[in-house]
């Protein structure tokens, strides 16, 4: 009687029901994917357009320039030269003065710039052919995230210097 067609009925909408949100869950994963994709495609197109060689194996000629310019400024903590404006345009004396004071940690600012320029290519190139978005994050991981963390956490100090320059 009534209790079947109301059990066929229940099991219809509940049928139905299921399939609903199956379709809007694929709906809204796929929204999300799209979601993603888009500030990811920008930084690939970026890394490729603007800082990879046309065959991805160097930096562009700019960016290798670039690098020529910056890395004493960034290595001058290292020498324990008297410390002048003019040489320290960048980041200046009040900076490299705070980190030369780290003792054996004013090296890290040079050993995480040597390791972004040198490794920088080929994880770039790694970053842009990820197939999929862990193996993407695994190279930001690897590349980025992991070294800084570990300067960090070796040289406490650094956060300090790095504030008051």
């Amino acid at each position: 009687g009534i209790n079947a067609e109301y059990g066929k009925f229940l099991a219809l909408f509940l049928s139905c029901l299921a399939l609903s949100v199956a379709h809007h869950e694929e709906e809204l994963l796929s929204q999300f994917q799209e979601f993603l994709d888009q500030p990811v495609n920008s930084l690939i197109n970026m890394v490729k357009e603007h800082l990879l060689s046309e065959d991805g194996t160097s930096f562009q000629p700019v960016i290798r320039g670039m690098m020529v310019v910056i890395e004493p400024q960034i290595c001058a903590a290292e020498s324990k030269q008297t410390c002048s404006p003019d040489e320290n345009w960048i980041f200046g004396c009040t900076c490299v003065k705070g980190f030369r004071a780290l003792g054996d940690c004013r090296t890290k600012p040079c050993e995480l710039f040597r390791h972004f320029k040198n490794n920088g290519p080929a994880s770039l190139n790694q970053f842009v052919n990820a197939a999929t978005y862990e193996e993407k994050y695994q190279v930001l991981m690897d590349y980025l995230v992991t070294p800084v963390s570990r300067a960090f956490c070796e040289c406490s100090g650094k956060i300090g210097a790095s504030i008051n320059c």
